[in-house]
């Protein structure tokens, strides 16, 4: 088997001066021979117990995503996502239940992938960043929504859905998605990408994605890996988010937990020009196990 998966999260200097747990959480692991998966969460640090949250989240997303296999690898992969998301409230509804949690406890987004040999498709639900590595460029794609804000699946589940897209009222389609290639081109060394910009109600369904091989050698090539991150890759002080999704991927090798060791050399030498990530992190990781991209 050539799929691998590692998963690894971080506490932020924030959480840290304040004595709160991290907030953040992420898993990863195999399913089959040919089928793998990867799962990250924020909980909201102005919610409830968000750090317990966001571990139900991803443990109801993993059971979600194992109910629902196998991935077809036609169109009806859309359909299958869909299904995943509606059983993860559902687990996630239950687990509240049981453990008696407020609602502010599960406010957490949801980020989640399945591998195969072939491709890596997901979803994700409120804010945080995907990259998908291929053999000549990689594409960096950041989800957030205005002030701050995202939305979170507890929401739905206390029936809070219209009072979210009324916090949004009075702003223009308040969820992004901006998808940027990392190598800059062109004599000015610019980086080019899309935006795409969605009201609330777009939002509230989150943006599912996937990820193929380039049929011949053809921009950007071979699929090597997707990334799942958190959205506190953009608040590393003193780094950029194109240069932190650039040195988190930067693995030198794919064997053990080399997503555990790439982040935690590249969050020591952040910390000695700033003090490195000011929010948690969590990242988890689906690589294909062919020849990574040269640096």
């Amino acid at each position: 088997m050539n799929l691998r998966t590692d998963h690894t999260f971080q506490i932020g200097w924030q959480h840290l001066q304040t004595g709160k747990p991290c907030q953040d959480f992420a898993l990863s692991g195999t399913i089959a021979d040919d089928l793998v998966y990867a799962i990250v969460s924020d909980g909201c640090s102005s919610g409830g117990m968000t750090d317990i949250g966001a571990r139900l989240m991803v443990l109801a997303t993993k059971r979600a995503i194992l109910e629902h296999l196998p991935v077809p690898e036609t169109k009806a992969w859309s359909d299958t996502i869909d299904k995943i998301c509606a059983t993860r409230d559902l687990y996630l509804a239950s687990y509240q239940a049981e453990l008696g949690l407020a609602p502010v406890d599960l406010l957490a987004t949801c980020l989640f992938a399945i591998g195969t040999p072939q491709f890596v498709i997901g979803h994700v639900t409120g804010d945080g960043v995907v990259i998908a590595i291929h053999e000549y460029d990689s594409l960096v794609e950041e989800f957030s929504w205005n002030k701050n804000t995202p939305y979170y699946p507890a929401y739905r589940l206390s029936d809070q859905d219209e009072a979210f897209k009324q916090v949004h009222r009075e702003t223009v389609e308040p969820f992004l998605d901006r998808c940027t290639w990392m190598h800059m081109r062109g004599m000015g060394g610019a980086y080019e990408g899309t935006l795409e910009t969605h009201t609330a109600e777009e939002g509230l369904a989150g943006k599912k994605f996937a990820f193929a091989h380039s049929e011949g050698n053809v921009h950007p090539g071979r699929l090597i890996a997707v990334a799942l991150m958190t959205d506190g890759v953009e608040q590393i002080g003193g780094v950029d988010t194109m240069a932190a999704a650039e040195a988190f991927t930067a693995w030198k090798s794919t064997e053990g937990q080399f997503a555990v060791r790439r982040m935690n050399r590249f969050l020591s030498e952040a910390k000695k020009i700033g003090k490195g990530p000011q929010d948690d992190i969590a990242q988890a990781v689906i690589h294909l196990g062919l020849r990574s991209p040269n640096p």
